[in-house]
């Protein structure tokens, strides 16, 4: 049984995410001498969650790993289970973040691909009009540099999640399983 290192829960040896916060630092328990044999852990009573031994887990509906029932986050691939895992502000947060992350993993789904053109394009033409009106303008120069590293820094977020989408999509190849 292995501790978050963000929360503290116990989660199986196996698991690359913590079932509660989706956390993926871990803390490994530095065993003694005694509580060893030659040197070599001892294995803990309930070291994995087996979804075959009960009939009850909760399942991934992104990656289909079976999870412990009280799982707030999947166990290998850290997405949320459940509406009841982004209650808070941070865990609503850390599902954006899982969201988006998804995006950029393989290649996309056609609507995905049009979603975030939809959501990037605007915005990149908007601040590229911003950029002009800051350049042309006289404004004040302190006020005017704020505006100018604003617009590049948005600008610059939506040219990458353009690029990054549009590359995944046109350079990884279908198989067999994607229906676009």
């Amino acid at each position: 049984m292995k501790k978050c290192a963000q929360c503290g829960g116990g989660n199986p040896e196996n698991a690359t995410r913590c079932s509660q916060c989706g956390g993926a630092e871990f803390v490994v328990p530095v065993l003694s001498p005694e509580q060893s044999e030659c040197g070599k852990p001892v294995e803990s009573s309930d070291s994995a969650f087996d979804a075959s031994l009960t009939r009850e887990s909760a399942l991934c509906v992104y990656c289909l790993f079976p999870n412990r029932p009280d799982a707030y986050w999947c166990e290998r691939c850290g997405a949320p289970i459940g509406a009841t895992a982004t209650f808070g502000p941070l865990e609503s947060a850390f599902a954006v973040g899982f969201a988006y992350r998804a995006a950029f993993r393989g290649r996309p789904k056609s609507f995905v691909l049009l979603s975030v053109w939809g959501l990037c394009f605007p915005s990149l033409l908007a601040n590229a009009a911003t950029l002009s009106i800051v350049i042309s303008s006289g404004t004040d120069l302190f006020v005017g540099t704020i505006e100018l590293c604003l617009c590049i820094i948005a600008g610059a977020v939506s040219a990458a999640t353009l690029y990054q989408v549009t590359n995944n999509y046109l350079t990884i190849p279908k198989t067999v399983f994607d229906k676009n």
